[in-house]
């Protein structure tokens, strides 16, 4: 049996929340938000590259 030093501190309460174990569709759904997101994401990325390209040829042609 190992022996435990007379000063040492063993915590009186362990403050940790316990883990839930999340449900198999919670998961599921999770996930798949998760990838939606990520696809939005990029598609909004191409879409604000594409935006910035028009107001540069905007800017480029309108008279100043």
């Amino acid at each position: 049996m190992a022996k435990v030093a007379e000063d040492a501190e063993l915590p009186l309460n362990d403050e940790r929340k316990p883990e839930k174990k999340q449900g198999r569709h919670i998961v599921i759904a999770l996930n798949h938000l998760n990838k939606q997101r990520a696809a939005l994401a990029e598609k909004i990325a191409a879409l604000t590259e594409e935006l910035e390209s028009i107001d540069a040829s905007i800017a480029a042609l309108s008279p100043e």
